[in-house]
């Protein structure tokens, strides 16, 4: 059998090497201009094009921490089997919403969830509001707020004496500009839906298995987004928050 010489190199090594080359070229292109356009703008110093983008990526912030929790929650229900009575947002940082349940069915315990609890960031967060309500700097998962027209209960279900209460989570007191960056994302508009009365109680009631009557976010359908507080209720005028519904009854 004849053997191929030494100075045999098969054509496809070759063309191997070639598109290796050829594409680490393009990767060095590419992140020349990214940090070319990255060094423009940081040299610009226009503090609007700076702001945009902290509340983009704010904004983006956001809406992901939501989007974990519906997950979770909607996980727990598959794959454990827990009924919504069940569901619990026990953990070592929030104190209040402890009650006996499965640890299985738990979002942040290890044997269910096993989710972290992440406060909201202070950028994300609208420092004028920090003596307005306990609930600043903390998500808040309400037991007795229904969001209109999302599940059976429609106008009026804060106050119709039926179970038809929704699973939400709420992060208060968010900065405007990052509201109005989370509903832009979600093609809800540039700004912050504006309320038109108590979206949570003025004692804020904390999901322990149940649920009762107390509030509405007057916003049909709304199953993700960012509101308005509005004078002379819960929360108040000029300020901001985000939902998401977790799981709608």
């Amino acid at each position: 059998m004849n053997k191929p010489s030494s100075s045999y190199r098969p054509y496809h090594r070759r063309s191997e090497r070639g598109n290796v080359f050829f594409f680490i070229f393009i990767g060095c292109a590419l992140f020349a201009a990214l940090s070319y356009t990255v060094a423009n703008m940081m040299k610009s110093g226009d503090p609007t094009k700076v702001a945009a983008e902290k509340a983009r990526l704010y904004a983006g912030e956001v809406l992901d921490l939501g989007r974990k929790l519906r997950e979770g929650v909607q996980d727990l229900r598959i794959s454990n089997s827990c009924r919504v009575e069940e569901l619990s947002f026990e953990n070592p940082t929030l104190a209040g919403y402890n009650f006996s349940t499965r640890d299985a069915c738990k979002l942040y315990s290890p044997a269910g969830g096993a989710l972290n609890y992440y406060a909201p960031a202070n950028d994300w967060l609208d420092g004028s509001q920090a003596g307005a309500s306990t609930l600043y700097g903390k998500i808040y998962f309400p037991e007795d707020v229904c969001v209109q027209d999302v599940g059976e209960g429609g106008s009026g279900c804060d106050t119709d004496g039926v179970d038809n209460e929704d699973l939400v989570v709420i992060v208060p007191f968010l900065k405007p500009e990052v509201c109005n960056q989370i509903n832009k994302s979600l093609g809800l508009g540039e700004a912050p839906l504006a309320e038109t009365g108590s979206a949570w109680s003025a004692t804020p009631a904390l999901y322990q298995g149940s649920f009762s009557d107390g509030a509405v976010i007057n916003q049909s359908g709304l199953k993700a987004g960012c509101f308005a507080g509005s004078s002379g209720n819960t929360p108040p005028a000029n300020s901001y928050h985000f939902v998401q519904v977790l799981l709608p009854r």
